[in-house]
């Protein structure tokens, strides 16, 4: 996930990217601060992962600076932490470019 902010207003967008697929990209995340949440589009999709649409994932900042959440569903938390690099956003940029 990638987050910027304007003013007060929080923005986000979600990638996932498997071993060797783009299973979504560029999701919108809604963000009402500490809570976070989205829901995979159709066009949001890899071509591989059509089965991703219409899944939701909710979850809030801890803190401890950590993310954590889970898929509609799902048992057990998936937990993210801040990365100051850009090298996912970009690895999930030229992944969506060659998808298209």
């Amino acid at each position: 996930m990638r987050f910027t902010q304007d003013g007060s207003r929080i923005h986000g967008t979600a990638c996932f990217i498997s071993e060797t697929e783009l299973v979504f990209h560029d999701v919108d995340v809604a963000v009402d601060y500490p809570d976070v949440s989205f829901v995979v589009l159709p066009l949001n999709t890899g071509s591989c992962c059509p089965n991703f649409a219409g899944k939701t994932w909710s979850g809030r900042f801890m803190s401890d600076g950590t993310l954590a959440g889970r898929f509609g569903g799902a048992v057990g938390d998936t937990r993210f932490t801040h990365a100051s690099t850009s090298a996912t956003h970009k690895v999930c940029d030229v992944a969506r470019a060659g998808a298209r």
